[in-house]
C-alpha cells in the first residue's frame, strides 16, 4: 500500500492560523462527543434491521407480487416502507405486516438517538442544520485525521492570504456545495453523509488556484510487508492537488459507492474552492498565485 501526505507549505514562517486551529478544535471535540457512541454497533444494527425488512417483504412478495420490484427502487428496504404508501394493504399477513412495522419502530429509535443520523447529510432531507452540521462528524479516527491533516496542509497559508473573516465562509460553503452536489447524484438516499471532506475539498481547491506553485511537504509512506518505508518529499502543489483530484475523478466515474466515500462531494467541493478562488482573484485585481 502506497500513501502520499501532505504536510503543509515549506515556509514554516507562517504564523499561526487561527480560523484553521478553529476548525480543526472543533471537530475534535465534535469527534471525542461521538467516540463515546458505539457508532459501529448502530451500523451493524441498521444493517440487521435492512436484512429483515428485506427476508420479510420477500416473503409477502409471495402474496403481492412487486413488493420487492418497487422496493429496489429506493436505497434500501426501510426507506421503500417509509415512504411507500401503498405497502401496510398490500401486506396480507398480519404477522409480517407487524415485523415491517417493528423494523420502521426500530429503526426510527436508533436514527434519533445517534448524532450521525440526526445531524448527517441526507440528500432526501436536505437542511440548512444538516448542511453545516454534518461537516463535523467523523466516523473513526482515519476519517477525523485525514481531514484534518489535509485542512492543516491547506487551510494556514489560505486563511493568510484570504483573510480570517473570508476564509471561515468560504471553507463552510463549499462544505454546503460538496454535499449537494453529493445529492444530485443521490437524489432519494437516506443514508447520512458525514465529514469535512467536502469542506477541505474546497479549500484544497482555493490552494490550487492561489498557490498552486508553491513547494508543499509531503511524506511518501509504502508499507511493504511489516516493514513500512517513509521518504519525504516536497512537491508543487498543483501536483498533488491534481493527483488527488485526478483519483476522486477516477473513482466517482466507476461509481465506486461501495467503498462508503462520497466522491461526487469531493470534486464538486473542489470545484467550489476553485471557483470561489477566481472570483476573488478578479475581484480584488490579485495575481493568480501568490
Amino acid at each position: 500500500m502506497l500513501l502520499l501526505i501532505p504536510l503543509g507549505p515549506e515556509d514554516r514562517s507562517l504564523r499561526a492560523p487561527r480560523v484553521t486551529l478553529a476548525l480543526m478544535a472543533v471537530n475534535l471535540v465534535v469527534f471525542l462527543w461521538t467516540a463515546r457512541l458505539d457508532a459501529s454497533g448502530a451500523a451493524a444494527t441498521d444493517a440487521k434491521l435492512r436484512r429483515v425488512a428485506e427476508w420479510t417483504l420477500r416473503l409477502a412478495d409471495q402474496q403481492a407480487p412487486g413488493l420487492v420490484q418497487r422496493a429496489g427502487a429506493y436505497d434500501s428496504p426501510l426507506t421503500f416502507l417509509q415512504r411507500d404508501p401503498h405497502w401496510r394493504r398490500e401486506v396480507q399477513s398480519a404477522e409480517l405486516r407487524e415485523r415491517l412495522e417493528a423494523c420502521l419502530e426500530d429503526a426510527g429509535r436508533l436514527r434519533s438517538g445517534h448524532p450521525f443520523y440526526a445531524y448527517g447529510f441526507v440528500p432526501a432531507e436536505i437542511s440548512l442544520r444538516r448542511l453545516l452540521a454534518h461537516q463535523f462528524l467523523h466516523a473513526d479516527v482515519f476519517h477525523f485525521g485525514f481531514n484534518t491533516l489535509l485542512l492543516w496542509a491547506v487551510g494556514g497559508l489560505l486563511e493568510l492570504t484570504l483573510g480570517a473573516a473570508l476564509f471561515a465562509p468560504a471553507y463552510l460553503l463549499c462544505g454546503v456545495v460538496a454535499a449537494l452536489g453529493h445529492a444530485a447524484f443521490h437524489p432519494a438516499s437516506t443514508e447520512p453523509a458525514i465529514g469535512a471532506s467536502g469542506a477541505v475539498a474546497g479549500a484544497m481547491g482555493m490552494f490550487a488556484v492561489r498557490h498552486g506553485r508553491q513547494p508543499v511537504r509531503l511524506a511518501f509512506v509504502a508499507m511493504l510487508a511489516l516493514s513500512p518505508r517513509i521518504f519525504f518529499l516536497s512537491w508543487p502543489a498543483y501536483v498533488f492537488l491534481g493527483l488527488w483530484l485526478l483519483e476522486q475523478v477516477f473513482y466517482a466515474s466507476f461509481g465506486l459507492a461501495s467503498l462508503g466515500i462520497a466522491f461526487w462531494a469531493h470534486i464538486a467541493g473542489f470545484g467550489c474552492g476553485m471557483l470561489l478562488a477566481l472570483a476573488l482573484r478578479f475581484a480584488r485585481g490579485a495575481p493568480a498565485e501568490t
